[in-house]
């Protein structure tokens, strides 16, 4: 119930900010069944050969970025340097997938569809918070003038 409570009070901006944050805990999951995946039986990311970083290190990078998205939209109506935070790092994260996704179709002929998944998802929360914050206000003034 606190737990509850403590949404509520902080995530009451949007229903976009709502959305992010779950998905962000979503896919902090996705990366941890990838994690204990790639340490157990999938050897794509193994093959990448200018990848200094082991695959199970990637999918932990990915799970502290996810979660760090979910702590800086569920603040971000108190601190508002947190919205633009936010969206640089999802589009960090997005086109970071994009490379590592890429590269892995290039050099290994194949695909990894829980990779492929949560890049989906990085994506959808960069798109998400790139209406929030850049399209909607430009769309709510335009609106205004009319």
């Amino acid at each position: 119930m606190a737990i509850k409570e403590l949404l509520r009070k902080t995530i009451t901006k949007s229903y976009f900010n709502k959305t992010v944050f779950l998905f962000s805990l979503l896919n902090a999951l996705l990366l941890c069944y990838l994690a204990w995946k790639k340490n157990t039986e999938c050897s794509l990311c193994h093959q990448v050969p200018f990848l200094s970083m082991t695959d199970v290190n990637l999918a932990v990078t990915g799970i502290i970025v996810s979660l760090a998205l979910a702590i800086m939209v569920m603040f971000s109506c108190k601190v508002k340097l947190l919205n633009c935070s936010a969206l640089f790092l999802a589009f960090i994260a997005a086109s970071l997938s994009s490379f590592l996704l890429t590269s892995q179709v290039l050099i290994n002929k194949a695909l990894c569809y829980p990779c492929l998944l949560s890049s989906i998802i990085f994506y959808l929360i960069f798109f998400l918070l790139f209406y929030e914050i850049v399209l909607k206000p430009i769309w709510s003034k335009r609106l205004y003038r009319m």
